[in-house]
């Protein structure tokens, strides 16, 4: 909503939830800035913009933005914005559960760049005499 009502809010928010989770993983990360934007910003007087995903860090300061974004927004209904609130807390609850098993059976399975295997030993026999 660009009329300053905030009705969006929490649709922008889940929309780059995943996104932001994702990016704190360097590989992922590269990944996904070599792909086309992943939530565009619409407004009826400007151009779409590629709406920025923070993460690492920022993720515990992005989460508290957005409930306060949440919370400023204007609601038709009365009792509505504590249940937003709340459908917005559980959504980044199950992703982040989702990811830290998901990602973690990921790394699991990949070997580390560092722990390759030993070379096998191979017994050389003596050569012939001539």
């Amino acid at each position: 909503d660009d009329r300053g009502r905030r009705w969006c809010s929490f649709e922008s928010s889940v929309s780059s939830e995943l996104i932001s989770r994702l990016g704190v993983v360097p590989k992922l990360r590269a990944e996904l800035d070599a792909l086309p934007p992943k939530v565009l910003v619409l407004s009826s007087d400007a151009l779409p913009m590629e709406q920025a995903a923070g993460g690492g860090d920022e993720l515990g300061a992005r989460v508290r933005q957005n409930i306060a974004t949440i919370e400023a927004a204007r609601f038709t209904g009365s009792g509505d914005k504590p249940i937003v609130v709340e459908l917005y807390k559980e959504y980044v609850s199950r992703i982040a559960g989702v990811l830290q098993n998901t990602l973690h059976l990921v790394a699991a399975s990949v070997p580390a760049r560092n722990s390759m295997p030993s070379a096998p030993t191979v017994a050389v026999p003596q050569p012939l005499p001539f």
